[in-house]
């Protein structure tokens, strides 16, 4: 099936190198069409973040057509070969994976398929997740191949799996979390007969790694619609294997959590930002640390969000050297967004988020964190025993520094002794 042709969207420096690389293909006498998310988002009037070219060259055509110090064998075996972009003629554009038209022919382990076999279009397009990731698209027209009914469903806003809805979620079991994601990303219906499927089969989602589990909760929590993923984790019973220290919470405490991400606003925020948002109840970040493989930096500064949550308590009240050694933190501007969030969810004024704000957005950072005027160093020039009182008073000497009490080392220095 073949929709009616539409004008491609403005040219990116990611279109323009993977239309390259498919006229390449083309002129070689090779079928080469764009497929799957950079289409639905074409068609949705975003700008796709990458491309993805499939096409009927076998992955050792496609190498031999680029060459081998342009293109990565990452996927040689399912028929995917990534192509490099000549930088001089493409500085600010992205590698392309280009993908062997295939069917696949079992998935034993839940994760990939067990062997492949290339082949038509069609074929391809029935052996993708959804029906809005199964659309072709020519480069060099715009006209849009839809073999699945991917178009109707964009259309009609629903997320429906391609064909069985069941063998969809067995072939891969991150499918399960996947439906959530492109139905709440998308702002989508999820499909009655997938949602069924999905909910029938979330005892398997244990059977992916943590690593890839993380990868789409870290999706479904920065998208501005995060409220209704975790809603749709909930009705379709994946929110006990995906974060059970949530769904192991009272409705209530689970509730005040939504409305916590439901205050972040209606914008993208940074993952520990969500993240932290969602665990204010839970109190630690540990076991969906480790659940989900999460970097130390994003277990850190989740872990310290939810460490201060209550620091700005009446920041307004606050002698200087409080105010500053707090917004001096790395993720200060992630601390005021979550208290001003949780102030929402409580029903509360955001009063101390908001001073805390305008402290941080009219003190230079200069004089949040100033260079100490007193160091060790100097206590040892002043005859001082290095010892554990040292830090007790570098820490008097930097709050009064901060409130501006000392200006000088001597002064400081006076100030301790």
């Amino acid at each position: 099936m073949t929709a009616s042709p539409s004008p491609p969207s403005p040219a990116d420096p990611n279109r323009e190198f993977a239309a390259h690389v498919a006229a390449e293909l083309s002129r070689a006498g090779h079928v080469a069409l764009f497929a799957g998310g950079c289409v639905r988002d074409r068609l949705l009037g975003k700008t796709p973040k990458d491309y993805d070219v499939a096409t009927d060259a076998p992955p050792a055509a496609v190498r031999s057509l680029f060459g081998r110090k342009r293109t990565l064998a990452i996927g040689e075996s399912f028929g995917v070969i990534v192509v490099l972009p000549h930088r001089k003629q493409f500085p600010d554009a992205q590698q392309v994976e280009v993908a062997t038209f295939r069917e696949d022919a079992g998935y034993a382990d839940g994760r990939r398929p067990d062997a492949v076999r290339f082949s038509t279009p069609e074929a391809d397009a029935q052996r993708r997740d959804f029906t809005v990731n199964g659309l072709f698209e020519d480069p060099a027209t715009g006209e849009v191949i839809d073999y699945v009914g991917g178009g109707a469903d964009l259309e009609a806003g629903v997320l429906r799996a391609i064909g069985d809805p069941a063998e969809r979620m067995e072939e891969d079991k991150l499918r399960l979390l996947r439906a959530v994601r492109f139905a709440a990303t998308l702002g989508f219906a999820l499909d009655p007969a997938t949602a069924e499927a999905v909910r029938s089969q979330a005892d398997g989602l244990p059977t992916v790694s943590g690593e890839r589990i993380g990868a789409e909760m870290r999706r479904i929590l920065a998208d501005p619609n995060r409220p209704r993923g975790v809603r749709l984790l909930s009705e379709v019973d994946l929110l006990a294997p995906a974060a059970p220290g949530v769904a192991a919470l009272s409705e209530g405490k689970r509730d005040r959590a939504l409305r916590a991400l439901e205050g972040l606003g209606e914008e993208p925020v940074p993952f520990p930002r969500a993240l932290a948002a969602l665990l204010i109840d839970v109190g630690t970040v540990q076991p969906i640390a480790d659940a989900w493989r999460l970097s130390n930096a994003e277990a850190q500064r989740t872990g310290d969000l939810l460490a201060d949550l209550d620091a700005l308590t009446d920041f307004a009240a606050l002698p200087p050297h409080q105010k500053k050694r707090l917004l001096a933190r790395d993720h200060a501007a992630d601390l005021i967004a979550l208290t001003a969030a949780v102030r929402r969810a409580d029903g509360e004024p955001t009063t101390d988020a908001d001073a805390a704000a305008a402290y941080l957005a009219e003190t230079p950072p200069a004089e949040l964190a100033p260079a100490p005027l007193l160091t060790g160093a100097d206590l040892i020039a002043a005859g001082m025993k290095p010892g554990p009182e040292f830090k007790a008073l570098l820490d008097r000497a930097y709050d009064a520094q901060l409130d501006g009490e000392v200006s000088t080392t001597e002064e400081a220095l006076a100030f301790v002794s």
